[in-house]
Formats: structure tokens, C-alpha cells, sequence
């Protein structure tokens, strides 16, 4: 059954905590933030500071050794009681740089295999239209360009109805022309409500700004500032630390 965030509260709210080894040494990934409704947020920060490990926490891809996840007033993690939602069953999806398809399906059977049974998508040539594919139901991954593979990943993301949709770097390893219309396709997908909130984890601070409304940045694990996105100009970009955000009562491990 799906469920709805309460009046006033945050669609996602989490604090994670875990141990990382860093370059400069270990340290504490200790990280929480609340998302409202239909806000997509921007991560940033040099590599190793634990960006996609946030996305990984949040999916249940790792587990942390602390911590909590709420989303739509469901609880995916709770360390203090031990409770810990599957991934299957968190309705997120993912988009990463590697775009993972299986190269023995056809486009329109890799979309398919993504459906949940227990949700609602858009019928597959509908999806293929929207990521510009319209007419590739047939073709192998082989086939398909750089381009056309990163948006067939993205279109099989969609066919199982996330509610949060997490991207890290989807389209660093585009040529400028596709990234931008990777872009603009990304933007639609915000603007049209196809998803109730997105993380986007990516280097280039002008895309940031084009396709979310805050940005954070991490160094070593943990938030150094968060802003609305259209109060940090580009050379140089402002940032502030955002305020404290406080750690509920101790917890044991997962």
C-alpha cells in the first residue's frame, strides 16, 4: 500500500551514520537531511567524500551502523529496533554512470522486467517515447549509442514507479551535446511530478542548478553547506554551513 507524508512533515527525513575509510584516513560518514514533497536535491563534493554512499544507504544498498530512514511517514530503517526495509520494497530507483543493461534483452523487454506487479507505470512504448526511443523496442543494447543506452536505463528506472529517484552522475560520461539533452529530459521528468522527490549526486555545479532546487556539499562524510540552488553563483559558488542538525538518542547497530 502506498502512503503519503503527513501535513507538514517531510516526504524523506533520515540520519545515517557509518564508518568510512576516506583518503586523508577513516572517519564518521554522519550525514541527515529532510526532503519536502516534490523537491529534487543536488549532492556535490570531491570524490571519496561519501556521495554515492548516501545514495547506496538510502536504497539499502549498505547499512549503516546508526541511524534512521522515514519516507511518506514509512519507516525503511530504524538501527534502534533493528528494522530494516528490503530494497524491493522502498520504491526507489536508481540511475548510475554505468547504465547496467543486460545485452541479451531487447529495449522493450528490459523495461518489462522492470515492473513491479504491485505498481502502476506507463505502458512501454510510452516510456520509450518519453526518453526519445520511440521505435527501439526491438534493439539489443549493442546497438544503441552511448546516449541512447544512458536514456534506456533511465526509461527502465521509470517502468517501476519510484517514488524517489536517486541518480549519481548519470551523465558524466556524455559528449556535451547529450548531456544537455539528457538534461532537459531530466528536467521534464521533474517538472511533470513523475517522481515525489530526486537525489542527483554530480560534479557540475551549472547542472545542479538547472535540474534541483538545493544543493548540499560534503567533505569526508558529512554536510559543509546547504543552499537553494539559485543563491549559488557558479565562479566562485557560495556555500554556508547549514545549521546543526541534531542526532536523536543514541542507537545500536543495525
Amino acid at each position: 500500500m502506498t502512503t503519503a507524508a503527513e501535513p507538514g512533515r517531510p516526504l524523506l527525513e533520515f540520519r545515517l551514520r557509518k564508518p568510512l575509510a576516506f583518503a586523508g584516513g577513516e572517519a564518521l560518514f554522519d550525514l541527515g537531511l529532510s526532503l519536502p514533497l516534490g523537491q529534487w536535491l543536488a549532492v556535490q563534493g570531491p570524490s571519496g567524500a561519501g556521495k554515492t554512499t548516501l545514495l547506496r544507504l538510502l536504497a539499502g544498498l549498505e547499512t549503516p551502523t546508526d541511524g534512521y530512514i522515514r519516507f511518506a511517514g514509512e519507516t525503511w530503517l530504524d538501527c534502534a529496533s533493528g528494522q530494516q526495509l528490503p530494497t524491493s520494497r522502498r520504491q526507489v530507483g536508481l540511475v548510475f554512470q554505468e547504465h547496467a543493461l543486460f545485452p541479451h534483452m531487447r529495449a522493450g523487454q528490459q523495461i518489462d522486467f522492470a515492473r513491479r506487479p504491485d505498481k502502476v507505470a506507463a505502458p512501454t512504448d510510452e516510456l520509450l517515447a518519453l526518453v526519445g526511443l520511440a521505435g527501439l523496442a526491438d534493439r539489443y543494447p549493442a546497438t544503441l549509442s552511448g546516449g541512447q543506452k544512458q536514456r534506456l536505463a533511465l526509461a527502465r528506472t521509470l517502468a517501476s514507479a519510484p517514488r524517489l529517484l536517486l541518480l549519481d552522475e548519470p551523465l558524466s560520461a556524455l559528449d556535451p551535446l547529450l548531456r544537455r539533452t539528457l538534461q532537459t529530459l531530466l528536467r521534464d521528468i521533474r517538472d511533470a511530478g513523475l517522481v515525489e522527490a530526486a537525489i542527483l549526486v554530480s560534479h557540475d555545479l551549472a547542472e545542479a542548478r538547472l535540474l534541483c532546487e538545493r544543493i548540499v556539499h560534503l567533505q569526508r562524510g558529512r554536510i559543509h553547506a546547504d543552499r537553494p540552488a539559485h543563491r549559488i553563483t557558479l565562479h566562485p559558488p557560495l556555500f554556508h554551513a547549514p545549521e546543526e542538525i541534531p542526532w536523536h538518542s543514541p542507537v545500536t547497530c543495525c
